[in-house]
């Protein structure tokens, strides 16, 4: 009778086991049919494998000189880029007072390099316009058809609809930067699918229609009104209440030229 229960009891974990272990496959064949960058043959490291090596050089007007804080900045950023790419076992390291080397396994894509070459620069504007990440469609309503035409017929004292804004934009934060254009693109945009190509870069004197970081929010900024060059000096310390007191949240405290 012992025995019996032993070999039930044997035979029951051998099912889990194997329970246990299509289920692993099944989840390691969904991840690699569904991304196109998954493979079922593993990859080899940079040591065996062979890489491509990338040098970046800092371009520096007459007189200017990198710090090695900045050098150790830049390599923190250029790090966190490529391991945010899905490139495992890359190396960053700096060649001198200036110089930084990336090293990638195989060959690397040509928006892998194009993130990891594109500069940081930190840009100040306004934020015109936020809503939900998510597009937003017109549609129809049920019953409607395309033989009633319901557009009223204009008087003479109205005036037409213009594609222009009603005036010009007077600094970077004015409402009127909102076209009809810009509009649609915003309404149209879904955070869930649309992405930054790697390397973008924005033009500063008009508006920007984006996300946030997480996709759940979407935005449409004005055109840039300060921008990193304009810092002059900048310390940390925590908020203080309006009685003085200290709220134990750490900000950042900027301090600006004279713009």
């Amino acid at each position: 009778m012992a025995a019996s229960n032993t070999v039930k009891s044997a035979r029951k974990s051998l099912v889990w086991l194997f329970v246990i272990l299509f289920g692993l496959a099944g989840l390691i064949g969904f991840g690699s049919t569904t991304d196109e960058n998954a493979s079922f043959t593993p990859k080899l490291a940079l040591d065996l494998q062979g890489g491509t090596q990338v040098i970046l050089s800092p371009l520096l007007l007459d007189g200017e000189q990198v710090t090695t804080e900045q050098l150790e900045q830049a390599v923190s950023i250029i790090r966190q880029r490529v391991d945010a790419s899905g490139v495992s076992e890359s190396q960053v390291t700096t060649q001198g007072d200036t110089n930084i080397i990336v090293s990638i396994p195989g060959v690397p894509d040509e928006n892998t390099l194009a993130l990891i070459k594109a500069s940081a620069k930190l840009e100040f504007r306004a934020v015109l316009v936020t809503s939900a990440g998510t597009a937003t469609s017109s549609v129809d309503e049920p019953g409607s058809t395309d033989e009633v035409d319901s557009t009223p017929t204009p008087s003479p004292e109205q005036t037409p609809a213009t594609e222009e804004p009603i005036a010009e934009p007077v600094d970077a934060s004015d409402l009127n930067w909102i076209t009809p254009e810009i509009q649609k693109e915003f309404d149209e945009l879904d955070c869930s699918t649309a992405f930054r190509e790697p390397g973008q870069i924005d033009d500063p004197t008009i508006p920007l229609v984006t996300c946030d970081r997480n996709g759940l929010s979407k935005f449409i900024l004005g055109p840039v009104e300060l921008d990193g060059a304009n810092i002059s000096d900048a310390s940390n310390g925590t908020v203080q209440s309006s009685t003085g007191a200290s709220t134990n949240t750490w900000a950042v405290n900027l301090d600006f030229d004279d713009v």
